[in-house]
């Protein structure tokens, strides 16, 4: 098993209880552009090409069976895009569900114009896109469904975590539930 993350400092490979963290540095690459038709800052074009330089040059010396990448700030989109590798993308929260409890995210801030509104539209591209997705329930299934609109669903894994609902013990006058992460 192998994490890649991102480090203030040079790269470094360290073996840790059985797995290998990759900590790669965050390198500038103006010459880089958005591997999708959405204008990403070029922070995140940084963070993403230097992650997913660092996956290549793994993979080309023991190919990796699988490539899991979170759609949360997309840091495995070029390796999406570029379909040589075997990559999964995982969806757990998105932008656009948390964008609304967050003022300092919306249109008429910087931040917002400049990184919430194009990291969403990515994640769009992304759910819409990657070949195979991986969630954790048919919540998540849904909400990203409404945020970013339906897709085929012969790619898409349903991966529990947790507990089982039909072993909660919940009030009888519970109507509704609540997703809390």
């Amino acid at each position: 098993v192998h994490v890649f993350t991102l480090s203030s400092a040079l790269d470094t490979i360290d073996f840790e209880g059985g797995v290998f963290v990759h900590r790669v540095e965050r390198r500038w690459r103006p010459e880089v552009v958005s591997p999708i038709n959405v204008s990403l800052s070029q922070a995140s074009i940084d963070i993403m090409t230097s992650l997913s330089d660092a996956v290549r040059n793994c993979n080309e010396e023991a190919p990796f069976d699988i490539i899991s990448t979170p759609i949360w700030e997309l840091p495995g989109l070029p390796l999406l895009t570029e379909g040589k590798l075997p990559v999964i993308l995982t969806a757990h929260s998105a932008y656009a569900s948390i964008r609304p409890y967050k003022p300092e995210w919306g249109p008429d801030t910087e931040y917002g114009r400049l990184h919430v509104e194009p990291m969403i539209a990515a994640e769009q591209w992304a759910w819409q896109n990657a070949p195979n997705v991986i969630c954790n329930s048919d919540v998540i299934v849904t909400e990203f469904s409404h945020l970013y609109g339906e897709r085929n669903t012969d790619g898409i894994m349903k991966v529990p975590h947790g507990i089982e609902s039909a072993k909660l013990v919940v009030p009888s006058e519970a109507t509704e539930a609540a997703w809390v992460s």
